[in-house]
């Protein structure tokens, strides 16, 4: 059985049922051919945007296939890199979600696949600009699904910063890709009202993380750090989070970990019901969550590590002018030095205006 597929959504493993050719004429891959990632990365060269697959009748499952080896990472260039990862970690997450959706179980080892391929290209790059991360991965795809990978994403970036070692990055990363798996289980209509949640509806929301935790009990052990990062991502420090309501470090840290990481992904997201807000508004409500929500430490540490990004930034304003960060204030990075042509507009002083996007 023939199939055709987007470049996109190519998975290693699979086997082409054409032969490909570049420009000139020069075979680059022949029918038959069982694509690895060095495939991937000339097809995404030469530009092609989809190929035809040889299905067999009766396929075996590519989740029975072993994970794939880490990333090279030197080997190819960063952003092709990128690309690829964030790409077919988009791809899995999806096979991933659909799966619990219409199962309520998934296949472990697709999991750990999405993680062997996303967080080669994180922690090389991780000095690099993380605003980039994001973007690539707000392709206009479920949001679910984004959000998963960008948690899992910033979640690991986070765990760079405290010192974690490549093990713990692992297990971090996993319990962001999967921290949101119980709403897969709650209904497509709650999910996807477009007006406000009734209470019965938001106490159903509330459930997820119960849901997931349950879910994984299939994969984990009861107290390991991936189930509590899952299960307690929503709790707060001051207690009023859910839900058990726990305080202060009694959060599992990759619990704490993941609540940033979340928050800080959702506000930069578009929504159903809202737009999404700024890198630098984002930082700003962080900031607030910190007294009170979120832990201080862990927010500190990683507002402090994004704005290291900041200058430089192309930028747009509330009031549309386009302009350059050209200095921070540590203690409010989200109201920089701008240069708007030959003047200079110090937001700290000028309090109605505001970052409203990152041109580049």
């Amino acid at each position: 059985m023939k199939m055709r597929t987007k470049i996109s959504d190519l998975q290693i493993g699979v086997t082409l049922g054409q032969n490909l050719y570049s420009p000139y004429g020069q075979l680059l891959l022949s029918k038959g051919t069982v694509v690895q990632w060095r495939h991937l990365k000339s097809l995404y060269q030469q530009g092609f945007k989809e190929v035809l697959l040889d299905i067999p009748d009766n396929p075996a499952s590519t989740l029975d296939s072993p994970p794939p080896a880490a990333l090279d990472a030197n080997s190819i260039s960063p952003n092709l890199d990128i690309n690829l990862a964030v790409n077919q970690s988009l791809s899995y997450t999806k096979q991933i979600f659909t799966s619990i959706c219409h199962q309520k179980a998934f296949e472990l080892q697709l999991a750990h696949k999405t993680i062997n391929i996303l967080l080669p290209s994180v922690t090389k790059n991780q000095t690099k600009n993380v605003f980039k991360y994001l973007k690539l991965v707000k392709q206009g795809q479920a949001y679910l699904l984004e959000h998963a990978v960008g948690v899992s994403i910033l979640s690991t970036i986070i765990g760079q910063v405290l010192g974690y070692n490549p093990q713990s990055l692992q297990r971090l990363a996993l319990s962001g890709l999967l921290h949101d798996a119980g709403m897969s289980l709650i209904r497509p209509e709650i999910l996807n009202k477009t007006g406000s949640l009734t209470s019965e509806e938001l106490a159903e929301v509330s459930r997820h993380p119960r849901l997931g935790y349950q879910l994984l009990t299939n994969y984990f052990p009861p107290n390991d750090p991936v189930m509590l990062g899952v299960l307690q991502h929503h709790e707060k420090i001051d207690g009023t989070g859910y839900p058990h309501r726990l305080t202060g470090d009694k959060i599992s840290e990759f619990a704490r970990i993941i609540a940033v990481a979340d928050r800080f992904d959702a506000i930069t997201s578009s929504r159903i019901y809202r737009r999404k807000e700024s890198p630098y508004r984002a930082a700003e409500q962080l900031r607030t969550c910190s007294f009170n929500e979120i832990d201080p430490t862990i927010c500190q540490r990683f507002l402090e590590f994004i704005t290291s990004f900041y200058i430089g930034n192309i930028i747009r304003l509330n009031t549309g002018e386009i302009g350059e960060v050209i200095r921070v204030d540590p203690s409010e990075p989200s109201r920089p030095l701008i240069r708007i042509g030959d003047s200079y507009l110090d937001l700290r002083k000028s309090r109605h205006q505001y970052i409203d996007e990152i041109i580049s």
